[in-house]
């Protein structure tokens, strides 16, 4: 099975949004959720656990569960707004009757509201985007995850890369995962040479907006 991302996601045959990421446990080289972005306002990224997943696809993924049941389910990413205090300085404005003065600047102290957000996975999992940077063992940039491949009980067996290539044709290689050395802050480091990843098999550029 092919977990793609940014593809048409389907509840119950019914439309509900896109592919976003997926959540992998590092340790187990195994997709936990795949996180699904609804089309509706206000577009709330959900966590689905891969057992969730009918079918999937370089073109969908189909859930085996109801628009109600994933939107039922645990969001991606937490919203909390927490409010701070700062001190700041600023003048004090004086009206005189005939102009206006500043005097010396005084402190007040004011409140302001910051949005915290907070993504909702296991401690020590990790998220993999499509987009994310693929470089080879000496640092090299390869390309970029396209998707993946998973056997029956959700272990990643390849990530598939898309080679960036601005001089000729693109190519997509399946890596099988035992060469991926680590994956974090949107990159994939590989334990293998370019040239080693150049030897693997080539699968074919089959998105229709490739």
């Amino acid at each position: 099975m092919n977990i793609a991302l940014d593809v048409n996601v389907y509840a119950n045959e019914s439309k509900f949004g896109k592919t976003t990421q997926v959540v992998v446990d590092p340790r187990a080289a195994r997709i936990q959720y795949i996180v699904v972005k609804a089309d509706d306002a206000p577009h709330e990224e959900y966590l689905v656990p891969l057992e969730k997943v009918a079918e999937s696809d370089s073109e969908k993924t189909v859930l085996n569960a109801s628009k109600g049941e994933v939107m039922s389910m645990q969001t991606f990413v937490d919203h909390e707004f927490v409010e701070v205090e700062r001190d700041y300085v600023e003048p004090i404005g004086i009206y005189t009757g005939s102009s206006n003065m500043l005097s010396e600047p005084f402190v007040v102290q004011a409140e302001e509201t910051y949005q915290v957000t907070e993504e909702n996975i296991p401690r020590d999992d990790l998220t993999i985007r499509r987009g994310d940077d693929v470089h080879a063992a000496n640092e090299d940039r390869l390309g970029k995850v396209d998707e993946f491949v998973v056997d029956g009980v959700g272990h990643i067996t390849h990530i598939i890369m898309r080679e960036d290539h601005l001089l000729r044709a693109e190519k997509e290689y399946a890596i099988p995962i035992n060469m991926v050395e680590r994956a974090q802050n949107g990159n994939v480091n590989l334990t293998v040479s370019k040239d080693e990843v150049e030897a693997l098999p080539v699968v074919d550029v089959h998105r229709w907006w490739s």
